[in-house]
């Protein structure tokens, strides 16, 4: 699923390209028409093998990249990496007599990730867990709008096991890293407790993200690749602080 080779940035996604869904069973049969190769039968004479012969309707269309008739490993291609071509980060702060606000966004532009907990969440080639609530939107005669391939036991057209850019997704993101608001107490109500200076905060981490990014977390590490990757958590702060 990746590769490094020169030319290309570090660690690139290296996957065969998909064209959307088949809509119907006769455009399955036109494309094997159009797309094949010949190979000798068991009585040594030469017939026609439809590039994709076990699709079916609301199958995945695989992009022959080299033109030999077939759909193999050297049909791919290179696609991008996890690495992100923008990092930024930038703090907004305001002070109001004793109240002060401040917030930090952190984000990453053009990086990509490899969705591949979606072979968990969107098919129904395991039985043996939960899914999303997602895959009854997968593909059917009367929801052919969808881009998730038809559900299938033993998934005879690799939508599933194929890796594919169908599991490719952009991962940028902006997000409220940290949000703080913090109060100073006068100092006159300290005076009789011999306090210098006292502040009440309150803050939030993680506070919320925007992404176009369909799993948990884009921020799924330097090899691009989420399997479910547990999300970071947003957590709460609540603090005072003296000075004597």
């Amino acid at each position: 699923m990746m590769q490094s080779t020169e030319g290309e940035p570090l660690n690139s996604f290296y996957l065969i390209k998909t064209d959307g869904l088949f809509q119907s069973d006769a455009e399955v049969a036109e494309w094997n028409a159009k797309h094949g190769t010949y190979v000798t039968n068991d009585n040594g004479e030469k017939e026609w093998v439809g590039i994709q012969p076990n699709a079916k309707a609301g199958d995945l269309k695989f992009v022959d990249h080299n033109g030999d008739g077939k759909i193999t490993d050297a049909d791919r291609q290179y696609m991008g990496s996890a690495t992100p071509k923008t990092t930024f980060a930038f703090t907004l702060g305001m002070t109001w007599k004793k109240l002060s606000f401040s917030a930090m966004f952190q984000g990453v532009g053009g990086a990509k990730a490899l969705y591949v907990g979606k072979y968990m969440l969107l098919s129904d080639v395991e039985g043996n867990f939960n899914r999303s609530s997602e895959i009854l939107n997968a593909w059917s005669p009367t929801n052919t709008g969808s881009d998730i391939p038809r559900l299938s036991k033993n998934d005879p057209n690799g939508n599933f096991t194929t890796a594919s850019d169908w599991y490719l997704e952009n991962a940028s993101y902006l997000r409220l890293k940290n949000i703080t608001l913090s109060y100073t107490f006068p100092k006159q109500w300290l005076q009789k407790a011999q306090i210098e200076n006292a502040r009440l905060s309150l803050s939030c981490e993680n506070v919320a993200t925007i992404t176009g990014y369909s799993g948990f977390d884009p921020e799924v590490g330097i090899n691009g690749i989420d399997q479910n990757r547990y999300p970071i958590s947003r957590t709460f702060s609540l603090g005072l602080n003296f000075n004597f």
